[in-house]
């Protein structure tokens, strides 16, 4: 099917949702099999209008009106471009500003506005993203478009069959829209699954994304409580008890925010692991620090012994946010604790306190969704996220 109504109108504010399927198998130990079930994300929106003027009232409600259950073309505002050279009559080019960080696919759709006026548009098929400031396109343009238009990435979706306008008085309405990806006909684009980007450790990607506070931690142990003639007997199976923490991450640019969806699609929302730190203050640091050090002197880390401290990994995020991963191969005494490798960086005893020195878990996302919520106006944006801990 085609589209039948491209939603040009200007959006008071606009989410992005990347969306995966994993099918989780857990046996009472807490071992994981994953299966991932989805080879590309779909895509869908949550879209708020202040619908204001006569003429775009007409329009929503005209097409709300005849074309509710058609194919909804849906403009990505956040990753708007600028043309930057006239793309005239008959030629397939299109120079940008920058086509980097944004939803240009080859096979996708992208869409030509007019920053005056939402009205005046053109639809394009995209053949190649040829480099970070031009795109070639199937056909050739149907009308000329000076510098400085608005170009976005363009989504074909569904609506939902029941659509609201709240009218708070004459003139002022309000919509909110959801959308979804559409796949009526065999896809056109080809997705390859991207790189994420993150550093390593021990072949593993790193999830060093600094959260936002409040946070909050849960701790999964389940257990059978049995009862008989008043008498109590608890059995649990689990060898280890799981850790799930969930923060919001604000994202302060186009790059990070980019970075984010990246990261997230690389794993296939929960189907592949990498590691985490708990940005806890797990191990206190008290004594100066050489480069060549590879004994740090700390707190007496309390309520765990060495057995189950020898063998941890560690994140050392130093006071210049500069950061080492390492694994903890003893505890020579109790206010010791000796890392498989030189620390690498040398911290004063006046810096100390600006050390982190959290455990580093291995981890999955905990839900298949990512939602990108957008600040209109920047290149900004803010993402809430669990994380769970996993013992592979």
């Amino acid at each position: 099917m085609s589209i039948s109504v491209y939603l040009t109108l200007p959006m008071k504010k606009q989410q992005i949702k990347h969306s995966w399927k994993t099918s989780v198998q857990e046996n009472i130990e807490g071992d994981e099999k994953r299966t991932a079930l989805y080879t590309w994300p779909r895509v869908s929106f949550d879209i708020r209008f202040g619908v204001f003027s006569e003429a775009q009232r007409r329009f929503i409600r005209a097409h709300l009106y005849r074309n509710t259950s058609d194919i909804w073309g849906i403009p990505i505002r956040h990753d708007k471009s600028l043309l930057t050279v006239t793309a005239s009559s008959g030629q397939a080019i299109l120079t940008l500003d920058d086509t980097n960080n944004r939803h240009f696919y080859a096979g996708r759709e992208c869409i030509l506005i007019d920053p005056d006026d939402w009205e005046s548009y053109e639809a394009a098929t995209i053949n190649t993203v040829d480099s970070s400031t031009q795109i070639t396109l199937s056909a050739n343009l149907t009308y000329t478009w000076p510098a400085g238009s608005l170009v976005f990435p363009c989504y074909e979706c569904h609506i939902r069959p029941v659509q609201q306008i709240n009218v708070r008085r004459r003139g002022i309405n309000w919509l909110a829209i959801e959308a979804t990806e559409s796949f009526e006909s065999d896809r056109s684009f080809e997705y390859t699954l991207p790189e994420s980007g993150a550093e390593t450790y021990n072949g593993l990607d790193l999830f060093v994304y600094h959260p936002l506070l409040p946070g909050a931690e849960q701790f999964k142990h389940p257990f059978d409580l049995h009862e008989f003639f008043g008498k109590q007997y608890i059995h649990s199976d689990y060898k280890e008890t799981r850790f799930s923490y969930k923060y919001s991450f604000f994202l302060s640019s186009r790059e990070e925010v980019w970075g984010m969806l990246r990261f997230f699609d690389s794993k296939q929302g929960r189907f592949q692991v990498f590691y985490t730190p708990t940005w806890s203050d797990d191990i206190i640091v008290t004594g100066a620090i050489s480069a060549t050090d590879t004994v740090l002197t700390t707190r007496p880390v309390v309520y765990l012994s060495s057995s189950e401290i020898i063998g941890r990994h560690i994140y050392i995020q130093f006071p210049d946010k500069t950061y080492v991963c390492r694994q903890i191969v003893d505890v020579p005494t109790s206010t010791t604790i000796e890392l498989d490798d030189v620390i690498g960086t040398s911290v004063d005893l006046s810096d100390i306190g600006e050390m982190l020195v959290s455990f580093l878990y291995t981890a999955h996302f905990g839900a298949d969704d990512i939602l990108l919520n957008y600040y209109p106006g920047i290149e900004a944006g803010k993402v809430n996220l669990t994380l769970d801990t996993v013992w592979e």
